[in-house]
């Protein structure tokens, strides 16, 4: 029983063959990772010879080839998310043996979007087909740094947005109407002007599937804003009652960025009430310029707006070519890092530079090549 236990058996002398052999069989680049390595062996004898393929073009394998006795390769694998859509992409590197064997690493990898997350904005018309192409032909550029989009049009054009979905599979297509369709020639406190953006809503909500909708109410704004039209607020609340409950109203504008104090007062009057009957999210204008962000006027609209908010504000953005209110492509890291923490903005370049403002921006965050 003193006896010292017997030695282990001594392992199996490698196989006269070559045999191929992986050190992994997996790879996950995550979001931010742009090169992961592998290891070829040799773990028998002789001489194998191999080859490595790559299913997928954002990927590329260095070396593609080489000879094994019993030294150790390693494969370097360089992701390129450029070109991408964000979300998830899988692939596979095939190493490819000269007797024959093949052994796959498969690969997985993610383009993140933008944080905030870039929400492009388009108005459209009558939704004609050539309007729904530059729509879709602008969008596919987007979906490089967003997974989500936002389309206004009419009560009367919600067949675009099945359109949109079955183009664009996998992005979030928020849809927005006009209120001044309802509210001109009524009124903007007209309790029926809102029992009917109360059906256009719940119309516009069903057939885009969405929980969310943007009112914009720019034109049914004006003469209040000016001062030339005096509010039922019992009755404004009265209306905006009616909205559907089940749906998120995402309201534009918001509180004015202005040095005109009387025209301030009443949009902060008129958001207020809005935000005591539906609690929207309100569209703030004030990182909408350049110089907006610490414009004293737009750091005071943007404080009342939180203040006053139960639910995220939704900055929007102006972009483009079209004057010195609008922020150049390339400057869009600038405000994205200056709304931090916010969950996402509205970035609107117009219907004139929708596919412009589409590549200059993706341009910007991801350069050809990388």
């Amino acid at each position: 029983s003193d006896l010292p236990p017997p030695p282990p058996p001594p392992p199996p002398p490698p196989p006269l063959e070559p045999v191929l052999a992986l050190g992994t069989t997996t790879l996950d680049f995550g979001s931010t990772d742009t090169q992961r390595s592998f290891t070829v062996a040799n773990a028998g004898n002789g001489t194998l010879s191999y080859t490595v393929e790559v299913t997928a073009d954002w990927v590329t394998a260095g070396p593609t080839s080489g000879e094994l006795t019993g030294e150790t390769d390693t494969i370097t694998l360089t992701v390129h998310r450029a070109a991408l859509a964000t979300g998830p992409h899988t692939a596979r590197a095939i190493v490819h043996a000269d007797n024959g064997v093949t052994e796959t690493v498969n690969l997985t990898m993610a383009k993140p979007v933008t944080s905030p997350l870039i929400v492009p904005w388009l108005e459209m018309g009558f939704c004609e087909q050539d309007e729904i192409d530059r729509a879709v032909a602008g969008l596919q550029i987007w979906r490089r740094v967003t997974n989500t989009a936002c389309i206004t049009s009419g009560v009367n054009q919600a067949f675009v947005y099945p359109i949109l979905h079955e183009a664009m599979p996998g992005m979030r297509i928020i849809p927005g109407i006009k209120t001044s369709y309802r509210t001109i020639g009524r009124g903007l406190d007209s309790v029926e002007a809102w029992q009917l953006i109360a059906q256009d809503i719940a119309t516009v909500a069903a057939i885009s599937g969405e929980s969310e909708i943007v009112l914009e109410n720019e034109s049914a704004y004006q003469d209040y804003l000016h001062g030339n039209y005096t509010m039922n607020w019992d009755q404004f609340r009265q209306g905006l009652a009616y909205l559907p409950q089940d749906v998120v109203v995402i309201w534009y504008p918001a509180v004015a960025v202005s040095t005109d104090s009387a025209k301030v007062a009443r949009t902060v009057t008129l958001c207020q009430a809005v935000q005591d009957v539906i609690a929207p999210r309100l569209v703030s204008s004030s990182y909408g310029d350049p110089d907006w962000p610490v414009f004293p006027p737009s750091t005071y609209a943007r404080q009342v707006e939180d203040e006053m908010s139960t639910r995220p504000l939704f900055p929007v953005i102006h972009l483009g070519w079209q004057g010195w209110q609008y922020w150049p492509y390339d400057e869009t890291p600038i405000v994205i890092e200056q709304m931090n923490g916010r969950p996402d903005a509205f970035f609107y370049p117009g219907q004139a530079q929708w596919l412009d403002a589409a590549q200059g921006v993706v341009d910007t965050f991801w350069p050809p090549g990388t």
